[in-house]
């Protein structure tokens, strides 16, 4: 069996539902995304990712992540940098 790399391995270990899935997009934009002085920059459609994908790396339903992808925007943990573009911002 293969090992798992820690951000998935977190994310399915997180004992709430959304601190899972923001476990996950934080270690793809350290892992995969631009770091700026803003924050983690990264695209989901370069990297392939879509929103059903996240809910089995998850263990979510495809609904639930696009829920919950809506609500990290409305609470400005994932700010939209352009159309395709993600940016979960660096804290304080």
């Amino acid at each position: 069996m293969r090992a798992q790399p820690p951000g998935i391995s977190r994310a399915r270990a997180s004992p709430f539902v959304s601190g899972g899935l923001l476990a996950l997009l934080a270690w793809i934009g350290e892992s995969f995304g631009q770091v700026n002085c803003h924050g983690w920059r990264f695209s989901l459609a370069k990297l392939n990712l879509t929103h059903k994908a996240l809910a089995e790396l998850c263990g979510l339903t495809r609904v639930t992540v696009t829920k919950l992808l809506s609500r990290y925007r409305l609470e400005g943990q994932l700010v939209p940098f352009s159309i395709n573009d993600l940016l979960i911002p660096r804290l304080p």
